[in-house]
């Protein structure tokens, strides 16, 4: 299969190229404040993270974060975090573009994910993230409503248009 690379992806290909000729590459680079961020002072309100694609890779950080956080082999007192955290995850086939699925299983076996729901949109009946919310939305009414779930979503802007 052909691989289409993205604008990132081209660029550091290109400077390997360039710098392997001995050429010297500069790229400009910046950190930008975000608050998009896991909630640590309420550990018992419900987390809602919808990652359609590659809008999943922040929610590994929020997995991974609320793993080490929990770890009671830290020095520190462990954060123990008590709310139930779902994760809504689509890509097209489970076979090449589930490409974190070890890092996501691990997170519910774990207990950092508490439920898992993925979607494929190119193998048997076509589902798409929206469509396993919907599946759930009394569910998903009740943790918004009423137990103050904190949602996330990352994703292309496109989807759901």
């Amino acid at each position: 299969p052909t691989r289409k690379l993205g604008f990132a992806s081209k660029f550091l290909r290109d400077a390997k190229t360039a710098t392997d000729a001995g050429q010297v590459i500069t790229a400009a680079a910046f950190i930008k404040d975000s608050g998009f961020k896991m909630p640590l002072l309420n550990t018992v309100a419900p987390v809602i993270m919808v990652g359609p694609g590659t809008g999943v890779a922040p929610f590994l950080g929020f997995i991974e974060e609320r793993f080490h956080l929990s770890d009671k082999s830290a020095s520190q007192k462990p954060m123990i975090f008590h709310g139930p955290t779902h994760l809504f995850f689509g890509c097209r086939r489970s076979d090449s573009d589930y490409i974190f699925k070890d890092k996501i299983e691990y997170g519910l076996a774990s207990g950092c994910l508490s439920n898992l729901q993925v979607a494929f949109s190119r193998e048997g009946k076509r589902q798409y993230v929206q469509d396993l919310m919907s599946e759930i939305k009394e569910t998903l009414s009740w943790l918004i409503e009423d137990e103050r779930a904190y949602v996330f979503l990352c994703g292309n802007t496109g989807m759901g248009a």
